[in-house]
């Protein structure tokens, strides 16, 4: 990490620098390390939320190689800024993204280009102190 600060720091293309320490480490990692810069609404304890909800995250193919992640259920945590989490995914995930009302339920989802199920929930329990048993994955 020492490394990467000197390279960032001296190097004059830091978008190079960058994309090489974005591919090299994980993405919880770089949540972590982002989440400082990035400014979210939500009151970071150290307790794992119990909540009586459910957030699912549904993978849905769209055609023999490509999916969408659809994302529901996140308006119930508290304070959950959905503009700044779409940010945060697009860059991280590279991918697109949008945020859509579910056609039946009037309720807010995130769409993701991709299948990035697991990304999304390492997300959810790092950065929101959700448990795990909580969120559930649809799909494949």
């Amino acid at each position: 990490m020492l490394i990467f600060i000197v390279l960032f720091l001296l190097c004059k293309n830091k978008n190079k620098i960058w994309k090489l320490f974005k591919n090299k480490f994980s993405f919880n990692i770089i949540i972590n390390k982002l989440a400082l810069d990035i400014q979210f609404n939500t009151d970071l304890t150290d307790e794992i939320v119990q909540e009586d909800f459910k957030i699912n995250i549904r993978v849905q193919q769209r055609n023999r190689k490509k999916s969408w992640t659809i994302i529901e259920n996140l308006e119930k945590i508290d304070k959950f800024n959905f503009k700044k989490s779409l940010k945060l995914f697009r860059k991280n995930l590279n991918c697109s993204g949008s945020i859509q009302k579910n056609k039946d339920t009037n309720v807010q989802i995130i769409q993701l280009q991709g299948n990035h199920a697991e990304s999304i929930k390492e997300f959810l329990v790092i950065r929101h102190k959700i448990d795990e048993a909580n969120i559930l994955i649809h799909g494949s």
